[in-house]
């Protein structure tokens, strides 16, 4: 009789020891999980911010306000110190360069908890309407007429 008691608590000891380690690696991947989402949740807010300061200067332009328009091709316009309501971003740049006649590069950057991202947007208006060509590192991410 004391082996099978010894032996039930050996079996028991090594069931424990089991669950706790799947236990903990649950934890552990969960907690993984979690530090990826909140990673996607920063990326998603600052696209989101710096695509609004990028509409919020293109509609400037398309306004015709000179405090967003560059003279020349040569000299672009750097704004840093934009600000709007409840703006999530650490760091925030726009610039505005003219790239032809009616044709204006704006590249907004933005960056949240070291997460740095940029968007740029190209303002074309031909016949009257204004097209604009968005674009980030290289890629088109969608294009929308007004």
């Amino acid at each position: 009789m004391k082996n099978e008691k010894g032996s039930t608590l050996v079996f028991t000891l090594i069931v424990t020891m089991v669950l706790t380690i799947l236990i903990v690696a649950s934890l552990e991947i969960a907690g993984h999980y979690h530090l990826l989402s909140l990673r996607a949740h920063q990326r998603h807010q600052i696209d989101l911010t710096i695509q609004a300061l990028a509409e919020t200067i293109a509609l400037e332009i398309q306004s015709g306000n000179s405090d967003f328009i560059p003279n020349n091709e040569s000299t672009p316009i750097s704004y840093t110190n934009i600000q709007m309501a409840e703006d999530p971003l650490d760091h925030r740049q726009a610039t505005i360069n003219v790239i032809e006649k009616n044709t204006y590069s704006i590249v907004v950057e933005g960056s949240l908890k070291k997460e740095n991202r940029s968007v740029q947007l190209t303002l074309t208006k031909a016949d009257g309407k204004w097209q604009k060509v968005y674009s980030s590192k290289g890629e088109i991410m969608y294009e929308k007429q007004q």
